[in-house]
């Protein structure tokens, strides 16, 4: 939270999200869809993130890619956004992941108090609107979100959400949400991403993937904590 605040005055900028790339002679490439197509355009022998399974490198204005693309994008800016509502996992995690953050929440010159602010949320009374929902009907909507990831799993065969073999853009949108849970209410977590079976093997595949399972799972949660 810090370097983003200290980025953004560097900068001159009112609000810096994350994740930001500043590259050396100070570019900056924010949001993760932008820099989701930058890689794909900088590094065009590497797996597409919107195209995981096809032969490399894609051509990047195929009609495939931009239907990849189209998918992606409205994933991203429904399920993958707090400020679209389609899913709650924000608002269930918002006061748990404040209070990872030092300081006084009313002062905005600490992290907890920046981390709850109208400027870093981008919105006025941004807290109040977070934390105004019971939580009972906040569990009950995130589930509900799962439920067209459950059926794509299910119904069409895919071991992931990009492609039927190959995780990209859309697995690491949803896995996102699923991690930010997991940091800040793990037993919440639990029960609304492992209720759907399809869903819990797909997370569980994930982590086999890149994180070598549990153990190398819980060594990154280790390094979150500390």
């Amino acid at each position: 939270m810090a370097d983003l605040k200290a980025l953004a005055k560097k900068h001159g900028k009112y609000r810096m999200i994350s994740p930001t790339i500043e590259f050396p002679l100070g570019e900056l490439i924010s949001d993760s869809w932008k820099i989701a197509e930058w890689l794909d355009i900088n590094y065009p022998d590497a797996p597409s993130l919107f195209l995981p399974s096809s032969p490399n490198p894609v051509q990047l204005d195929s009609p495939e890619m931009d239907v990849a693309k189209a998918y992606a994008f409205v994933f991203s800016s429904g399920f993958g956004s707090s400020d679209a509502q389609w899913s709650t996992f924000f608002e269930i995690s918002a006061e748990p992941l404040a209070a990872l953050h030092p300081g006084d929440a009313e002062d905005t010159n600490t992290e907890r108090g920046w981390f709850k602010s109208d400027a870093k949320l981008d919105m006025k009374d941004g807290w109040k609107f977070l934390t105004s929902t019971p939580q009972e009907s906040l569990v009950s909507r995130a589930k509900a979100s799962l439920l067209p990831l459950e059926a794509l799993l299910t119904d069409r065969g895919h071991s992931y959400l990009a492609s039927k073999d190959q995780p990209g853009f859309v697995d690491y949108v949803a896995y996102g949400r699923y991690m930010m849970m997991r940091v800040a209410v793990p037993k919440l977590c639990e029960e609304i991403w492992d209720e759907k079976k399809a869903v819990k093997e797909w997370r569980i595949r994930l982590e086999k993937k890149f994180w070598q399972g549990e153990e190398g799972f819980e060594k990154t949660l280790a390094r979150i904590y500390a």
